[in-house]
Order: structure tokens, then C-alpha cells, then sequence
């Protein structure tokens, strides 16, 4: 005797529902960071077109700073050098070189000054990057964000960052960092490494509409695989 059509569609009809939804939803949070993004890379561009500022801003909001050029003078405490994990360029896996900028009495800043591979992640390898006295730094200013969910908790008695923590950075080092660090975008350092990112700054991808029509085509061929499903005629 044949299933009766009701108990034959409701597990797939369950299955189907769900599937569709979960992927509807998916393609939804995608367009919310699409307007997210666009806003991001629109005020980036904005900031980025106003004049670099010549100082540290102390005090003040400083997300009304962020993504804007800066260039200031200060020495590095190489000797105080932090390193952020898993960081790629070009396809090569490396290290992102965080070090504090002694700006004398106005106070210190942390700079990103760029990647070096795994290698060149002691500093005696690269003696000739570890530039002493008075330097002039170009970069961009940014904050600290949320981690995303799968990023590991940073380690600082092992020296290991997997996200930008500025407080945190700057306790370790022993100094009182302002809220904010300076990614550097000065190209490489003497002897090639760090190597710091272009003069555009720091690149944003865009992806979120791609992702989003992936999720929703997703759920339309979803929908046809159910409805071929239904409407095919069972065997007798």
C-alpha cells in the first residue's frame, strides 16, 4: 500500500522549510553587511582624503579619527615588539610587527609597522629594519574592533596576538598607549621587512553582495529540488 501524501511531504516539507529559511537568513545578513561595508569603505575614503594630521590627537572621540592619515615623529622601543598570528600577504602566511612609538613627553603610540614572514619573525633577523633614534611615521589610524567568533584568545605571556587589544598591548610593553594605533604605510623598512602596506593604506574587500546571491540562489535550487520532489510521479 502506498505512504499516504500527507506522511510522504512532512518530513521533506519540514527539512525544505527549514533548509530555505536558514538560507534566506543567511543571504538577509549578508545584505546587512553589505550597507555595513559600503558605509565602512565610504567613510574610509572620506578620511582618507582629508589631510594627514602632523600630531597625536589626545583626548577627544576617537572614532570621529579613525581611518584618518597621520604622520608623527617618535622613536621605536624595538626591544618591545609585538607580533599578531596568522596574517597573510599575497598568499604567504607571516606576522604583522606591532611596536610601540616613544613620541617623548606627549606620550606613546602603538604602530602596525607591516608583515614579515615566519622566518624574519626574530628581530636579529633583520637588524637593519630595527632603525634607531628619530623616525617619521606615515599611516592610518585605527581601532581595536570585536573578534570574529573563531578567533583564538590572545596570549600575552607567550608574545601571541591574534587580534589588536591597544590597552592590553600597551600594558604588556610597560607603557600608557592612547586608545587608538597607527598602521603604517610607509612600504618596507630598511633591509625589506616589515613590509607595510602601500600608500592607499589598508585594503577592504567587498564580498558581501557575491555572498548573498550564493545564499539566496541556494534556496531557490532548494525550492525546485522540493517541488521536482512533490510533484514527481511515484513508482507503482
Amino acid at each position: 500500500m502506498a505512504e499516504p501524501s500527507g506522511r510522504r511531504l512532512f518530513w521533506p516539507t519540514l527539512i525544505a522549510v527549514a533548509g530555505v529559511a536558514v538560507l534566506v537568513g543567511l543571504g538577509t545578513w549578508q545584505i546587512h553587511r553589505l550597507d555595513w561595508k559600503e558605509t565602512l569603505i565610504a567613510s574610509m575614503e572620506a578620511r582618507g582624503a582629508e589631510p594627514p594630521l602632523e600630531s597625536v590627537p589626545f583626548g577627544g572621540d576617537p572614532e570621529a579619527i579613525e581611518h584618518r592619515r597621520i604622520r608623527v615623529t617618535g622613536s621605536f622601543s624595538h626591544d618591545k615588539e609585538m607580533y599578531l598570528q596568522s596574517r597573510v600577504r599575497n598568499g604567504a602566511a607571516g606576522l604583522h610587527v606591532i611596536t610601540p612609538l616613544v613620541l617623548g613627553e606627549r606620550g606613546t603610540v602603538l604602530v602596525n609597522r607591516g608583515w614579515v614572514p615566519p622566518e624574519k619573525g626574530d628581530p636579529e633577523t633583520r637588524p637593519e629594519g630595527q632603525v634607531e633614534g628619530p623616525v617619521v611615521v606615515e599611516g592610518v589610524i585605527r581601532l581595536d574592533h570585536e573578534p570574529g567568533p573563531f578567533t583564538p584568545d590572545n596570549r600575552p605571556d607567550a608574545n601571541q596576538w591574534y587580534r589588536m587589544d591597544t590597552r592590553a598591548m600597551g600594558a604588556q610593553a610597560g607603557f600608557d598607549v592612547v586608545p587608538f594605533y597607527i598602521v603604517a604605510t610607509t612600504g618596507a623598512a630598511p633591509g625589506g621587512f616589515p613590509i607595510a602596506d602601500g600608500p592607499a593604506g589598508v585594503l577592504v574587500t567587498n564580498n558581501h553582495l557575491q555572498y548573498a546571491l550564493t545564499w539566496y540562489g541556494l534556496a531557490v535550487a532548494l525550492i525546485v529540488i522540493y517541488l521536482i520532489f512533490v510533484f514527481r510521479k511515484p513508482k507503482t
